[in-house]
């Protein structure tokens, strides 16, 4: 695949070919990605690694927000069932019939 890469990357004709290659094979992507840095101006080289900041922060967050959101979920739920519970309680010494109770909260 190397060869391939190495003796077909700059023929237009087998960009279909090169491009798998670069989707199936990491290391070679990874090449691909330090060629294109290296043979840039010192400007674009810059806008490619604050690009790359960029997505880096964006995936970051994403986790970020995720685990957020997860950690918010189960504090509700458990102070949703806390709740429930002293509403429960709560009918129980007002005299409210389990059966009722049950019907209720769907128990």
């Amino acid at each position: 695949m190397w060869g391939l890469f190495f003796g077909y990357a700059q023929d237009p004709k087998y960009r279909e070919i090169i491009n798998n290659i670069i989707r199936t094979k990491e290391e070679v992507g990874m090449a691909t990605e330090l060629l294109l840095e290296v043979s840039q101006d010192a400007e674009e080289r810059a806008r490619m690694r604050s690009r790359k900041k960029f997505l880096m922060d964006e995936t970051s967050n994403m986790i970020t927000a995720k685990k957020l959101m997860e950690k918010g979920r189960v504090e509700g739920m458990i102070a949703g069932k806390a709740e429930g519970r002293a509403e429960i309680f709560d009918l129980i010494a007002q005299g409210v019939p389990i059966d009722e109770i049950k019907k209720r909260f769907g128990l």
